[in-house]
């Protein structure tokens, strides 16, 4: 099972695993046969850098989403709009209030709006 390297014995990373399940079958195996052995590294900077700063941040961005999602929940919009009568004159009219109101105004405007044409 091993690979052999200059009188060094690597393991890869399965080494153990198939050793396990060949002794679960009771097939007996010797896993080195020599003292010198070392584990051949397949996981690289590549691999864990991105795991070790991307875990952090995405906990990081996750509170700062919720921080700004509570801390606006509540907003207030303000609308201007402007309307040309019949006349030809212009007037503005300002709305504020939630999202709720403003939409309910602006429907309201529009029933207004509708009847006077």
């Amino acid at each position: 099972m091993p690979e052999h390297s200059d009188n060094i014995d690597i393991l890869n990373e399965y080494t153990p695993d198939i050793y396990k399940i060949l002794k679960k079958h009771e097939i007996d195996v010797v896993v080195v046969k020599k003292n010198q052995h070392a584990y051949q590294a397949l996981r690289d900077e590549t691999i864990i850098l991105p795991l070790i700063l991307g875990i952090p941040f995405s906990i990081l961005s996750s509170l700062i989403y919720d921080w700004i999602k509570k801390s606006f929940s509540s907003s207030r919009l303000k609308v201007r709009i402007v309307i040309k009568d019949a006349t030809g004159n212009y007037r503005e009219i300002q709305i504020e209030g939630s999202p709720d109101e403003v939409r309910e105004a602006i429907i309201e405007l529009k029933k207004k709006y509708e009847q006077t044409i």
